[in-house]
């Protein structure tokens, strides 16, 4: 089930939140819908499963998020004693 449907958007209000859309071209895509919800919906469901994939592949290509042991032994040596000189 598209998103504005479970939020339960009127198309009025859908055109209102997107400025580039006409009230009549929201009735139009939710027409389609209607007449084509198993197919729309199947499509929604690839589209998820497909960025899930592509998500789950990226987060699994990141290195891993330095301890924070790590982050305190890169700001001791970023940041410079300020003893004065001699001592």
């Amino acid at each position: 089930m598209p998103l504005w449907m479970k939020q339960f958007m009127e198309p009025e209000a859908i055109a209102r939140a997107y400025d580039t859309l006409d009230v009549a071209d929201v009735y139009v895509v939710i027409g389609y819908y209607l007449r084509r919800r198993p197919e729309v919906d199947d499509y929604l469901r690839r589209r998820e499963t497909e960025a899930a994939q592509l998500r789950a592949e990226i987060e699994a290509n990141q290195p891993p998020l330095p301890t924070r042991e790590e982050l305190l032994a890169r700001r001791r040596i970023q940041v410079p004693d300020h003893a004065p000189a001699g001592q």
